[in-house]
């Protein structure tokens, strides 16, 4: 049945579809037309229509997976994904439940477990999965770390998600997702110095200075230090008048110098 519905899709796909996920669709039907009974190439599949938001039928491919080859491929996990794709909560939380019981350190699995959680109990409900992603020795990866600490943030854990995120930056590097996220957590939370050091972080990799050097300028003017906030915006006004005129005619350029006169014109509202 499932080779049957792999073989309509790739008959009603466009001819000029040539896209990663219908090549390997193509190739794995090709490959299960020789061995129909290999759970790898089934569970491949699955992983294959999973990735692309086709859940019914990764649940249908893992199915088959396990009737030929049972307990041997991770399926659970990626039941738990495509249930939480399907919005059924429940049937994922029992699949991540199984899967865990064997890989107690998955953060994916964890991750994913939180958010049927706080699908299920609500978001205070999925702060214990969170938490126990974050601290596996099989770290997590940027987006989940970004996810947990999101949640801990909601749920006014700030300080516990700053700290996520900075354990993040030192493990991963300067990634600009982690540092914006860190910087407007910090300044949340009122951590001024923290916040500029990860603006002069940014900064250091933006293909653009300017909009960080506007950002500090602000960021030294919210946290009350309206000298150095001067200083900022005029240190940004002569970088600006430096440049070749074709440069500093460019939109986003000019908002910044109207954004640096302004505040220069009208301290008290730096």
């Amino acid at each position: 049945m499932l080779l049957a519905t792999l073989a309509l899709l790739l008959s009603v796909t466009p001819a000029w579809s040539h896209g990663a996920y219908h090549e390997r669709l193509r190739e794995l039907a090709a490959a299960l037309e020789e061995a129909p009974r290999d759970a790898r190439l089934h569970f491949e599949l699955a992983v294959v229509f999973c990735s692309h938001g086709d859940w019914m039928l990764a649940l249908a491919s893992a199915d088959s997976a396990d009737e030929f080859q049972p307990n041997t491929h991770p399926t659970d996990l990626l039941r738990g994904e495509a249930s939480l794709g399907r919005g059924q909560p429940g049937a994922a939380l029992l699949a991540l439940d199984r899967f865990l019981v064997t890989r107690p350190a998955s953060p994916r699995a964890l991750v994913l477990r939180a958010r049927a959680r706080a699908a299920l109990e609500g978001p205070a409900a999925a702060l214990a999965d969170y938490r126990a992603a974050l601290r596996q020795g099989e770290r997590p990866g940027i987006d989940h770390v970004r996810e947990a600490a999101a949640a801990l943030a909601a749920q006014a854990h700030g300080a516990e998600a700053a700290a996520a995120l900075s354990d993040a930056i030192v493990e991963h590097g300067p990634d600009p997702a982690l540092l914006g996220q860190a910087l407007e957590l910090e300044l949340s939370l009122g951590r001024f110095a923290a916040a500029l050091s990860r603006v002069e972080a940014l900064q250091a990799g933006a293909p653009r200075p300017e909009p960080w050097m506007a950002r500090r300028a602000q960021i030294l003017a919210q946290a009350g230090n309206l000298p150095a906030a001067r200083a900022s915006w005029q240190a940004l006004q002569q970088h600006l008048a430096a440049l070749p005129t074709l440069d500093r005619g460019a939109p986003a350029l000019r908002t910044l110098a109207d954004q640096a006169q302004a505040a220069l014109v009208t301290p008290a509202e730096l």
